[in-house]
């Protein structure tokens, strides 16, 4: 029981390192300190929404197709 436990405990923390390393390589994704102000990281937001076109959608979708062979949800 020892054993299951700690092989979860590793592959919990590598899934989560994996998922670290591929999100930062998102250039549109917007990291925030834990410690930040609240408003900071609401005016942070506001300034980057953004409403896309149906044809801007559409050029994202295939741009990530070709880099990535696969649907980006």
């Amino acid at each position: 029981m020892d054993f299951a436990i700690s092989e979860i405990k590793k592959n919990s923390r590598r899934f989560a390192k994996r998922q670290t390393t591929w999100f930062k390589k998102d250039e549109s994704i917007i990291w925030f300190d834990i410690e930040s102000e609240i408003e900071t990281i609401i005016k942070v937001i506001e300034e980057n929404i953004k409403l896309k076109t149906r044809a801007e959608l559409e050029e994202e979708v295939k741009k990530w197709q070709e880099s990535n062979n696969k649907w980006p949800f």
